[in-house]
């Protein structure tokens, strides 16, 4: 019986079907010259064919209003109801079948949507344009969206006036077709500044980019870049935005520059910051991937990010890739001083003023360019950019003329952490070459290419607020200071006696005054603290613990002294610090009561819990693992000193937290509105955010944890205990 009626149903919708095709055919008084290509049922109304959306809803308002109920309901079935006589009979015999009116309905619309969405492919462009002018009113209505969508995807180009409408509908832009939506953003600046910005900021707090950006040593376990990019879902998404349109990844390109440079932001470069380069070289590397070669050579520094990620991946910058690399930057600098010349000539012919006069004053002008000779007024002078690592006479340098950014976008893909690292880390090596081979740093030319490298990147953030680029000479007191000194502690490091070398450094006046001079030197730049922090973290791993020890010490005394300002940017050395320590722990190589415990936790890392977050969640985790251990842990009473103090000094850093988590929240609704199948990933589900529970300051989880798995530890730890209470 149930498989008789399931026939019958299917023979009534399909004689419906056809019987609506018939009485169009029959009925000549209902034809529309207009539709002849397009074949299909007639849709609805006899006095009132558009009793669609708002204008239906007002309609039976007004109906049962204004009238009396049954009358109005009369009313509202009659000028709602199929045109064709032959459909009542047939939908009585569906009602009698148990089949309601709202499926019979749907049945006919989804069969009149089919047929006509089989039209549209072959429709000429006047037909398109004419379905589109008749079809777009309704691209707000869910069920009806799949024709004007269909007749979008088919229509280039698409008139400017339905682009400036969907660029105002939120909901319906997620469902448009990608070439679609890359027409309204080529058209609507602001639409594609918020959506992308939208995006960026999701990249910046994807647990990958920050894990990768607070790495400073090369661990092999860290997956490659490749891996990396096609993990993120927000630059996979940013990919799909740019598609093969030059003017998008144009805009996309000075969306980040503009995030970077921003010059109402701190002069120090935090993870936030660093991870907006990190964006523009991985997004520039996945168009490579998705072989848009030709579309990355429209960016100025493509070649640059190329051959650093090649070298990322191979873990070492070769002689040949330093000397490409160098050439890129030299290669820049004569174009853009090309480009300044012109530019002054055209200026100063268009002034009347003689072709030798305006030579001369061009040539002036760009020898400017990659040098260093400019001059500070003093009343001008920013008080934290000596400690940021910008020259004296650089800071305040300005290019009115804008000539020069091939530069400062190169800067940023130095800027990436991946990159920046990994030249810190070359530099050490080299530091180690001229040791082995007696050489003096000066005379080393690879030292010299990368630390001009590493200059420009340390430099990168101050090009942009001060609109000036350059490719600076590497620093004569890192050169002639900083790198003789490690050569010196590398050298007496042989030494084979510990207490003789003790003796040798601690009590010689020279190597004091050497000591008193880096620390000033890192105070200063940027660059010195970098070098430092890494060979530290490399001399921990080799368990070179009296080496490790006299470069902490300058971490420590660096640390007593520099500016609040930039503690921030110690959050990649707070984070890899508290790691190594870890590790150290675990195998045995350091202790609870040993100096270097004392240097590195307590002078180091309990005044970096307020540098980052994750920082200071590593710095707890590490903390825990030194109580659990189970010979000479860490005793409570410590630990609850070392957790109180965490908290003392972290106040600013968990606020920054909670203002981060705002600001992925001010873009959440354009991710509510874009489409399920548009988000989901080839990986899986997407991958987890940082700011996951924007409930909490970033490291209350922590705490939460080591109190459970230490419960005594809160009758030492007031601050904590209390903190955990609320």
């Amino acid at each position: 019986m149930e498989g008789r009626e399931a026939v019958a149903d299917s023979s009534l919708y399909q004689q419906i079907d056809g019987t609506m095709h018939r009485g169009r055919d029959n009925d000549s008084d209902m034809s529309n010259q207009d539709n002849d290509d397009i074949d299909g049922p007639v849709s609805a109304a006899t006095d009132c064919p558009n009793l669609v959306g708002n204008i239906g809803k007002e309609f039976v308002h007004d109906s049962l209003e204004k009238g009396d109920p049954m009358e109005a309901l009369m009313s509202i079935q009659e000028k709602a109801a199929f045109k064709n006589p032959h459909c009542r009979p047939l939908l009585g015999f569906l009602d009698q079948l148990g089949v309601r009116r709202k499926e019979s309905h749907e049945y006919v619309l989804n069969r009149a949507l089919e047929l006509l969405l089989n039209k549209i492919p072959v429709l000429p462009s006047e037909k398109l344009v004419g379905l589109l002018e008749d079809t777009f009113p309704f691209i707000g209505i869910h069920q009806l969206r799949a024709v004007p969508l269909a007749v979008l995807d088919r229509l280039h180009p698409i008139p400017d006036y339905f682009i400036k409408q969907l660029a105002n509908d939120n909901e319906v832009f997620w469902d448009l077709p990608s070439l679609v939506q890359r027409q309204v953003w080529a058209m609507d600046k602001n639409l594609l500044r918020r959506h992308a910005l939208s995006l960026i900021a999701e990249y910046k707090y994807e647990e990958g980019t920050w894990r990768q950006g607070l790495s400073m040593e090369l661990d092999a376990r860290v997956p490659y870049r490749k891996t990396m990019r096609q993990r993120s879902e927000a630059l996979r998404q940013l990919v799909a935005m740019v598609g093969s349109n030059a003017g998008i990844f144009k805009g996309v390109s000075e969306i980040l520059t503009e995030s970077y440079g921003d010059i109402e932001s701190s002069i120090y470069v935090g993870m936030k910051e660093a991870a907006v380069c990190a964006c523009k070289t991985q997004l520039i590397m996945s168009l490579y991937d998705a072989e848009e070669a030709k579309l990355c050579a429209n960016d100025p520094a493509y070649s640059l990010a190329w051959m650093l990620d090649s070298c990322i991946k191979d873990r070492e910058i070769s002689e040949k890739k330093l000397v490409e690399i160098d050439r890129f930057f030299l290669s820049a600098i004569k174009a853009e001083e090309k480009k300044l010349r012109g530019h002054r000539a055209r200026g100063a012919s268009a002034h009347g003023e003689p072709s030798s006069s305006a030579a001369k004053a061009s040539s002036k002008a760009a020898s400017g360019i990659g040098s260093k000779k400019k001059i500070l007024l003093a009343s001008t002078a920013n008080p934290d950019a000596e400690s940021a690592g910008i020259p004296l006479g650089e800071r305040n340098a300005r290019n009115d003329d804008k000539i020069g950014k091939t530069l400062g976008e190169a800067s940023m893909c130095l800027r990436d952490p991946s990159a920046f690292h990994l030249i810190v880390h070359e530099i050490i090596n080299t530091i180690k070459h001229c040791v082995e081979h007696e050489q003096l740093p000066r005379e080393n030319v690879r030292l010299q290419l990368l630390t001009k490298l590493l200059n420009m990147a340390a430099w990168s953030k101050d090009m942009f607020r001060t609109n000036s680029f350059y490719y600076p000479e590497p620093s004569a007191e890192l050169m002639g200071t900083l790198y003789p000194l490690l050569c010196g502690l590398v050298l007496d490091g042989k030494l084979d006696e510990l207490d003789e070398q003790r003796i040798l450094l601690s009590h010689t006046q020279a190597m004091n005054d050497a000591h008193t001079e880096v620390v000033r030197s890192m105070i200063r730049h940027e660059l010195a603290r970098k070098v430092i922090q890494v060979f530290a973290l490399e001399r921990l791993a080799n368990d070179d613990e009296w080496m490790a020890e006299s470069l902490l010490d300058l971490v420590a005394a660096c640390l007593a002294k520099i500016a609040t300002p930039a503690i921030p940017e110690f959050a990649p050395f707070a984070y890899s610090l508290a790691r190594r320590v870890g590790m150290m722990l675990k195998k045995g190589t350091m202790r609870v009561d040993s100096e270097l415990w004392k240097l590195a936790v307590e002078k180091i890392l309990l005044n970096l819990a307020d540098s980052e977050t994750e920082s200071h969640e590593e710095i707890v985790k590490m903390l825990q693992d030194a109580q659990a251990l189970e010979e000479n842990g860490l005793d409570v009473s410590r630990l609850g000193a070392y957790l109180d103090l965490c908290l003392e000094k972290s106040a600013k850093s968990r606020q920054l937290y909670s203002e981060r988590a705002l600001e992925q929240e001010a873009f959440s609704f354009l991710e509510s509105l874009r489409s399920t199948s548009r988000r989901e990933s080839s990986y899986g589900e997407q991958q987890s955010i940082v700011y996951e529970d924007k409930y909490n300051d970033g490291v209350y989880p922590a705490y939460a944890r080591l109190a459970a798995a230490c419960p005594a530890v809160l009758a030492h730890a007031p601050i904590v205990s209390a903190y955990l209470q609320t």
